[in-house]
């Protein structure tokens, strides 16, 4: 499936990169631009199926971005949200006026961000479908299960996860098998009469779990001509994709929560370096390192513990949620002690998942509600001056990944400390040139030339020495600058290994596969609705004899024909696509055409994307005793050649 673009439009930097990465984390497509004028440009020759635009920018601030936007007929359907702090309602009725979309105010979560995102793309597809008047043909979804078993179970519990399906009854000969104790849980009708359940209005397929012949007979003799019955070998088939389905889907979900987690992790990571790098006093940025450090392990308390060089205690400087005052009754405890020590010698984080067992050695060991401490080690170029404590009220067990952003946030922690300490000597020493400012001016005691020159040169030494201290400092900001960049920068590549993996997973899975498909209908129905959905124009050629082929059979092939355009829509780049379809007596025979770019098919990859499906497709047709083939060249199209020996069951 061909990603959504969004364009994303801000004059700040980090603002742009946090968009960035949870929109990359959604599987959206992303560009960005920097000011306004570079947005029209971009819109025009990228055309974004969405656009975040920041209100405040130089030159074309973004209302008038958007006024322009909606004034050019071609680009007025664009959805366009607004990112901005103003939410007066003047402010906001402005940005209506425009023709903005929707909002999304600053601050804002990663939550909020895609909502907002993901209901701005589905209300532009509905007015889209809407204008273009498309009537696609409803499909019959009333399903029935019989004979249940622990396959019914899976079935039905499959099946309730999809809007379109419903499940009309379930029947068995024991009213406590398992599949009937779980339908009359779901309200689903239940009955040991098939009869009965053969009455049920809008059922379409009965899936025909029991081989028992008599209740065979029994439900193909009393069934409409309307019902389908999904039996043997071919129902066997549809639990077995469903039980890999839904070990995929759990896959799924496994690396849903990964994702998440880093993600959270990043926001943890942009919020505690933006927090200490706006910090200019000592306590200001150990109080916002502790702050993140907790954020970061879910802790239910801290505390940052300096050494003081002169006496070689420690003392605390910042905390949350921590009784402090105990901390004033034990004996100072100096650098040479405890867990405090381990961790500055190792220079990483040290846990504890146990403090009762540290009595004696641990400052904290006896205070209410520890039960668990990771220690973090704090430097200030290589030289240690304290420790974070993160403490939980249980046992707990530290992952790697929580360390790791732990010793993160502490290099962040360090470099603004070390900013932090210069600027309050930069100003001390600002203060000293003031105080002899004033001296000279009003001291009477300058009155020789010797006196005044000596003064002077003081006055001059102090201010030098001001402007290197000020300089280093500049240095050092745009060093954090750089460092919090490629932290950012490497923790994107892992999450975006990470999606590129749930979506290698996502394509194989076979969850479609337990529908019963009638092959031309469904066929012409599919490719109306890849021609709405992708634009790319559709032709189904039909020839030969008109025959009708085993159920099994067309559904193989009819998936076969899917992910070959599927291919189409995500690799090609076509305008046209044809599909020929011609039955002879002894062989089923489909060409699938387009008009695209082509590619190496010993390499089996366009641009360096691999081409998915290719084996499975292979494979299939394998089963079905056919061949499959693939005729390609770069810049001259594709074909898909199916060749089929297949019985004939009836005619048409």
């Amino acid at each position: 499936m061909k990603k959504e673009k969004v364009l994303i439009v801000d004059d700040e930097k980090n603002i742009v990169t946090l968009v960035q990465l949870h929109l990359d984390t959604e599987g959206y497509e992303t560009i960005v631009a920097y000011n306004g004028e570079t947005a029209l440009k971009k819109i025009s020759s990228e055309s974004p199926d969405l656009i975040i635009l920041d209100v405040m920018m130089p030159r074309m601030d973004g209302l008038e971005v958007c006024r322009r936007i909606k004034g050019n007929k071609e680009l007025a359907a664009i959805p366009v949200i607004m990112l901005t702090a103003k939410t007066r309602k003047e402010d906001l009725k402005r940005g209506w006026d425009a023709g903005v979309t929707d909002y999304i105010t600053k601050p804002f979560s990663a939550q909020s961000l895609v909502e907002v995102v993901k209901k701005a793309l589905k209300s532009r597809k509905t007015a889209q479908l809407k204008e273009k008047k498309e009537i696609l043909p409803s499909i019959p979804t009333g399903i029935a299960v019989v004979g249940t078993s622990h396959a019914g179970i899976s079935i039905i519990q499959f099946l309730l996860g999809d809007n379109n399906i419903t499940i009309k009854g379930v029947a068995d000969r024991d009213i406590n098998s398992p599949c009937m104790v779980l339908a009359q849980k779901l309200n689903i009708f239940s009955t040991t009469d098939v009869r009965e359940l053969l009455k049920i209005k809008g059922l379409h397929f009965v899936f025909m779990l029991s081989s028992d012949p008599e209740l065979l007979d029994l439900i193909e003799h009393e069934k409409p001509s309307s019902v389908e019955i999904i039996r043997g070998d071919t129902a066997s088939f549809i639990w077995y994709l469903i039980e890999q389905s839904s070990e995929l889907q759990e896959k799924q979900r496994s690396l849903v929560k990964e994702l998440n987690t880093r993600v959270n992790d990043l926001e943890i990571l942009y919020e505690g370096s933006t927090l200490m790098g706006s910090a200019i006093h000592v306590n200001s940025v150990l109080k916002a390192t502790i702050e993140a450090m907790g954020k970061a392990v879910n802790a239910d308390s801290g505390l940052v513990m300096l050494l003081d060089e002169e006496t070689d205690e420690w003392s605390v400087q910042a905390n949350f949620n921590f009784p402090v005052d105990l901390l004033k009754e034990r004996e100072p405890l100096n650098l040479g002690q405890g867990i405090a020590r381990l961790a500055i010698k190792k220079k990483q984080p040290m846990t504890i998942k146990d403090v009762a067992n540290e009595k004696g050695r641990f400052i904290l060991s006896n205070i209410p509600d520890i039960a668990s401490t990771i220690v973090v080690p704090l430097f200030i170029k290589n030289k240690a001056f304290g420790v974070a404590y993160l403490n939980h009220s249980f046992r707990k067990e530290y992952s790697q990944g929580e360390i790791y952003i732990l010793s993160v946030l502490a290099s962040q922690s360090s470099v603004a400390l070390d900013n932090a300490r210069l600027y309050e000597t930069v100003k001390q020493k600002h203060q000293a040139v003031e105080q002899l400012l004033e001296k000279l001016i009003h001291s009477s005691e300058l009155s020789s030339s010797q006196s005044m020159n000596e003064a002077q040169n003081k006055i001059g030494y102090s201010i030098n020495e001001t402007i290197n201290e000020l300089e280093t400092l500049h240095d050092n900001l745009n060093s954090e600058l750089n460092q919090v960049k490629t932290r950012i920068d490497e923790m994107k590549k892992i999450t975006s290994e990470s999606i590129n993996k749930m979506h290698k997973i996502s394509e194989i899975s076979l969850s479609g596969d337990q529908e019963k498909i009638d092959l031309l209908p469904s066929l012409e129905i599919y490719l109306q609705r890849f021609e709405a959905e992708t634009g790319i124009v559709t032709e189904l050629l039909v020839s030969g004899i008109k025959k009708k082929l085993a159920e099994s059979i067309e559904t193989t092939i009819y998936r076969i024909i899917q992910e070959a355009l599927k291919n189409v829509k995500e690799h090609s780049g076509a305008l046209n696509v044809r599909v020929r379809v011609k039955i002879l007596s002894d062989q089923f025979n489909v060409a699938i055409e387009d008009d695209g770019v082509g590619f190496d098919y010993g390499k089996a990859s366009i641009n360096g994307k691999k081409i998915t499906g290719i084996n499975s497709m292979k494979e299939k047709a394998s089963f079905l005793g056919g061949t499959f083939k693939i005729r390609s060249q770069p810049g001259r199209g594709t074909t898909v050649l199916l060749r089929i020996p297949v019985p004939i069951i009836s005619e048409q």
